[in-house]
């Protein structure tokens, strides 16, 4: 059973998958895809990062990592902006109206 070829290759495969995590001199919670990195914060700003991170029961580096990926996920103001734009260029050509007439008139035609 454990001579055979496909019990070895999965065997070697896992150990090549248990060595690949394993933790790189004094980084015990690192691992390969992991950075460590040094960053300046003013006092202020340090003394409220921890309080959030005690009252979240977490991690300095998790709540930093959660508000990098936050920021970097949010819409570019210039592209935002260009956006609005398109949409009130629209509206300005629908004329006037009165919404309930609207809503009146689409309720009227489906019966």
């Amino acid at each position: 059973m454990y001579g055979d070829p496909v019990t070895c290759r999965l065997c070697a495969q896992a150990m090549r998958i248990s060595l690949a995590v394993q933790p790189i001199g004094n980084t015990a919670s690192y691992t390969h895809a992991m950075s460590k990195v040094m960053v300046s914060l003013p006092d202020d700003l340090l003394a409220e990062l921890d309080a959030e991170v005690k009252r979240r029961s977490t991690s300095r580096s998790a709540l930093l990592a959660i508000a990098a990926r936050r920021e970097l996920a949010r819409q570019d103001p210039a592209d935002l902006a260009a956006a609005i734009e398109r949409s009130e260029l629209r509206f300005r050509g629908a004329g006037s109206f009165e919404s309930a007439d609207l809503v009146r008139a689409d309720r009227d035609g489906r019966r």
